[in-house]
């Protein structure tokens, strides 16, 4: 069957299907179901276009990342959704990166991204680079091998100017003039060379240790030691304070007594009250905000009580009902 179409043909149908062919030989087959994607735009940064091309592509480098980290990972288990968002905000990081890398005049040499290729595991068989795996992995990734330099170009661009501000401190105008001006200061000075006179050989020179307390004493404000802080001080020692205490045992006995009753006076309260009873109008929540209002105020409780309690048996006694023992 083939061999009847290639008989049939003549010569424009061969030169069609020549000029078919070499759009796929020079941009490669993927370009042409990509070709919508790349002219999409997802995101822009300063103008320039993200394409959801580059999206996916970046979600495939993604994928191939984790399926080389996890060898046993199911693919299917791998959300494109999931990894759609991170794909889009590292692609707008590293444009942000290299618009600004750009605008500075920084740029990547063509040697460096050879040799990171080079470098690579990814494209190496036996230890060495191998350009029919390099080009089978950037294919299935929908890159050319110039489309592919220049995205490597980008992001060691966009990598090489974060490193740069990650490393960089933070210092002033008048900070940076100080820190030069020390660094390129000079100095000049004046010296005189006195040589000593030539001991005769073989002569000893003995020290004398009387001239020498003399000269001491005679210049003193040589051998002055550096000002040392002065500091007065008291030194206060508990064990040095109760030395001089004698503590008397019927005296520490009573005192335990009085912190005992203290704390046995203050379990027991006195309980005091002003009853108002409820009215079918509502009425006595007037009063009971009255009442508190009047105690907010600094009122006495007892002379509330006598005024405006409505039991009859405690209002007299300003309100009070007895003592209260929480222990009973």
């Amino acid at each position: 069957m083939l061999q009847s179409f290639r008989d049939g043909m003549g010569k424009y149908g061969k030169w069609l299907m020549v000029l078919i062919a070499i759009p796929f030989a020079l941009f490669g087959v993927q370009s042409f179901f990509f070709r919508g994607a790349s002219v999409e735009e997802a995101a822009s940064v300063n103008g320039q276009r993200i394409t959801r091309l580059e999206v996916r592509q970046a979600m495939q480098r993604q994928r191939a990342q984790i399926m080389a980290r996890f060898a046993d990972i199911d693919p299917a288990v791998i959300d494109d959704k999931a990894l759609y968002g991170p794909a889009l905000q590292n692609l707008i990081t590293t444009r942000v990166y290299d618009d600004r890398a750009q605008k500075e005049g920084m740029g990547v040499a063509p040697a460096l991204i050879a040799q990171v290729l080079k470098d690579a595991t990814l494209f190496q068989q036996d230890g060495k680079f191998s350009r029919n795996q390099y080009l089978a992995y950037i294919g299935q990734l929908g890159y050319t091998p110039q489309t592919h330099s220049r995205f490597l170009a980008r992001e060691l661009l966009a990598s090489q100017l974060a490193r740069g501000i990650a490393s960089t401190g933070f210092m002033t105008k008048p900070g940076l003039e100080h820190a030069l001006g020390d660094l390129e200061q000079t100095r000049d000075f004046r010296y005189l060379n006195v040589p000593l006179p030539k001991a005769k050989a073989g002569a000893q020179t003995d020290v004398d240790e009387a001239a020498t307390r003399a000269y001491y004493d005679a210049h003193p404000e040589l051998y002055i030691a550096p000002e040392h802080v002065v500091v007065n001080y008291i030194e206060l020692s508990v064990d040095q304070i109760a030395a001089g205490i004698e503590i008397d045992e019927s005296d520490l006995k009573a005192r335990y007594q009085h912190r005992v009753d203290a704390v046995e006076a203050a379990k027991k309260s006195i309980v005091s009250q002003i009853l108002i009873k409820p009215r079918a109008d509502g009425s006595h929540q007037k009063i009971l905000h009255e009442l508190q209002a009047a105690l907010a105020a600094g009122a006495d409780f007892a002379e509330l009580a006598r005024a405006k309690s409505e039991d009859a048996l405690t209002a007299g006694q300003g309100g009070e009902i007895g003592p209260y023992d929480p222990d009973k």
